[in-house]
């Protein structure tokens, strides 16, 4: 019974680099052929990703960062407490034994640790912004 499943996890890997590289038909093919693949197989896989490359690559956007999602923030300043901020970050999905689960952190800062990575924060959302994920990762080959 392993085997049947060890062969779809095989070809799912191939499929989804082959999207996720935007690997060419053409070389997709050969180097399947390199590994082994009869020619007949390889030229049916090479149509399944001619035809499922747009569908494969949205349902890997839409599942990249599903991990560890933020899903709540808070920031106080607790009493009795001088230059100190409490951050409470909620985590969606975290992987805590294998498992995905909703956890809590609490996290203590000094006021100018938080000032410090609040400007470094958004630093890298800007830089974020100027880099075009869509344009570099066409739809189009």
């Amino acid at each position: 019974m392993d085997a049947p499943k060890g062969g779809i996890a095989c070809l799912r890997f191939l499929l989804t680099s082959a999207s996720r590289y935007n690997t060419e038909s053409a070389e997709f093919g050969t180097e399947l052929q390199q590994l082994g693949l009869p020619k007949e197989h390889t030229a049916i896989l090479c149509r399944l990703l001619d035809a499922y490359v747009l569908k494969i690559r949205a349902v890997l956007r839409e599942k990249s960062l599903s991990i560890n999602q933020l899903d709540t923030f808070s920031c106080s300043i607790p009493k009795n407490t001088i230059d100190c901020i409490q951050l409470k970050i909620g985590i969606q999905n975290e992987i805590v034994d294998g498992l995905p689960k909703k956890t809590s952190h609490t996290v203590n800062l000094n006021r100018n640790d938080a000032l410090l990575l609040l400007n470094e924060l958004k630093a890298v959302r800007d830089t974020m912004e100027s880099y075009n994920f869509d344009k570099k990762y066409s739809e189009e080959k």
